[in-house]
């Protein structure tokens, strides 16, 4: 979080009202990191990049 938490909550409010929310969602788009299963739902495929994977903090 960049900003206070005032800052936060006034965009989340933002983010929420019905007007706003419509117009996100009219903008949605499809994920190239999934593709659809023949027996429906979607499927990841490998993806470029790396991931880093760090110990618990106990170890």
């Amino acid at each position: 979080m960049d900003d206070n938490f005032q800052t936060y909550l006034n965009r989340v409010a933002r983010m929420t009202q019905p007007e706003t929310y419509r117009f996100q969602v009219q903008h949605v788009q499809e994920s190239s990191k999934f593709e659809p299963r023949p027996e429906g739902g979607r499927q990841a495929v490998p993806f470029p990049g790396y991931t880093l994977i760090t110990p618990p903090w106990e170890d």
